[in-house]
Order: C-alpha cells, then structure tokens, then sequence
C-alpha cells in the first residue's frame, strides 16, 4: 500500500495539473541547487510554479487530471512548469532564464490544453504575444480597412466640392445672374 505521503503528493499534483493551462517539462541536469533556487524564483515572480516531479507520481497525477498524454514527456529527471492564464509566460520565462544564465536546462516538451508539444511547440508559444497585446494587434487589422474606406470617401466628397465651386465660379464668370452656393 502506497505510503500516505505519495497519494497526499499525488493529489496535490493533479490539482496543480488541473489548474494548469499549459505545463512545460524540462530537463534538469547540470543545475546546481542555487540555479535551481535562482529559475524557481524567477519563474514564481512572473506566476509560474516550477516544480520537480518523481515520473511515476507525475504520470499517476496527469492520467488523474486527464492529461495522460503529459506521461511521453516524462523521461529521466523532469520538472514541470506549471501556468494557468497566458499560455506564453511559462515558455517565454524558460527561454529567458535559459538565455540570460546560459545554463544547461532543456525544455524537453509541454502541454496546452491537452495537446502535446515538442520542444519547437513550446518555443513557438514564447514568441505569441500577451493576450492583450493581440486583441488590438486583431483590432487595428480590423479598424484598418474601415479608415481606409472613410478616407477615400472624404477625398470623393472633397472633390465633389471643387467641381462644384468651379462650375458655380464658371456660371458667375459667364454673366448670369449669381449662383446660390451649395
């Protein structure tokens, strides 16, 4: 019989995991306890919870939490990334601490919203802008046209006007009696 202290662990990971929008695996070896310190609290500061996880507790807690498909990324030692929300910012947060301290962590994998991704995947995911930022990137590719239009009818209004005053000028130049202007 399992000891109490593995299926308290294993709960409170499928609870973490339910949370969880995307979960990011990486592997972990040549980090020294002080890096490991250092990229949990970086991580924690931006509301990413960096956690190492024994494989077989973690596949216990992903098949729990229906995110079996977690289990083909757990190889070796992993620790998981875990991030609700903004699904860039555990990614993006990674790739920074990986950049910055040039340290041997290596993201093996993710998963978001139930679907695998390979460690390209979880690149790409760094690269998406913040959920705000691509609602008006979306809203000024949808304004765009629409000023467009309004000011091209403007410049056919404007030059309507001046055909207008100018056949009006060529009337009064002509000798007829004056024109009421428009």
């Amino acid at each position: 019989m399992p000891a109490q202290k593995k299926i308290d662990a294993v709960k409170e990971l499928e609870a973490r995991l339910r949370a969880s929008q995307v979960i990011v695996a990486t592997g972990f070896r040549g980090l020294s306890g002080g890096q490991m310190t250092q990229l949990r609290r970086e991580l924690r500061a931006k509301g990413v919870q960096y956690r190492v996880v024994k494989n077989s507790l973690a596949r216990r807690a992903a098949e729990a939490a229906g995110k079996g498909a977690l289990a083909q990324l757990l190889d070796g030692p992993t620790a998981l990334a875990l991030a609700g929300g903004d699904v860039s910012v555990a990614p993006k947060a990674l790739g920074d601490f990986i950049r910055t301290s040039r340290l041997p962590l290596r993201i093996v994998g993710g998963l978001l919203d139930g679907r695998l991704l390979d460690s390209k995947g979880v690149e790409f995911l760094a690269t998406l802008p913040r959920p705000e930022v691509a609602m008006a990137q979306l809203l000024a590719m949808l304004q765009s046209p629409l000023a467009g239009l309004a000011g091209g009818l403007q410049g056919l209004l404007q030059n309507l006007l001046q055909v207008l005053q100018a056949r009006r000028e060529q009337l009064e130049s002509a000798g007829s009696a004056p024109v009421a202007a428009p």
